[in-house]
């Protein structure tokens, strides 16, 4: 009987707890909870910039609404094709890289714009497959609680577009 016991707790220790507790370690329910009405802040840096959640709307925020449709669709299909049929990770994407990778040793990229939103807001740009598993955890999680429309306002608010230049508001000033 005593073996069964340990049993039993071994089991809900291996199965339930330890998962259960990375799942809570890993994600940054805080700041994704600020995230849902709040905005992201870019301090530009060398030789990355560094970003941060926060409540109050940075200078120079542009909303969606203000970007024009053609482009909301150009960076889309260039980054992210699947973007409104995934749920933060694009599955078809990932296999297509690995077949190409495996079959060629070509990289090609499969983070969606979820995950790019998730690696630059939440994580450290290191490249490992712990960062990695992370980012797919809370790209999923981040798609659950926040709209796509909001992921793709904090995207074109963030994205790098150039040496020192970060946003469609800056971009749009330097290039044109």
């Amino acid at each position: 009987m005593a073996k069964f016991i340990k049993l039993v707790l071994v089991f809900f220790a291996v199965v339930i707890f330890i998962p259960g507790l990375l799942f809570i370690i890993l994600i940054p329910f805080y700041r994704i909870s600020i995230l849902q009405d709040g905005y992201v802040e870019v301090e530009k840096g060398e030789p990355i910039a560094t970003y941060h959640v926060t409540a109050k709307k940075p200078k120079g925020w542009v909303s969606l609404s203000a970007i024009s449709p053609q482009t909301i669709r150009a960076v889309i299909l260039s980054e992210d094709g699947n973007f409104y049929q995934h749920p933060g990770i694009d599955l078809e994407a990932i296999d297509m890289a690995l077949k190409l990778y495996m079959k060629t040793g070509k990289k090609l990229g499969a983070s969606t714009i979820t995950q790019q939103v998730v690696k630059n807001v939440f994580l450290v740009p290191e490249k490992t497959l712990i960062r990695k598993a992370r980012e797919i955890l809370i790209a999923l999680y981040l798609e659950k609680f926040i709209s796509k429309k909001k992921i793709l306002e904090i995207y074109f608010n963030i994205v790098h577009l150039g040496k020192d230049i970060y946003g469609v508001r800056e971009a749009a000033a330097k290039y044109f």
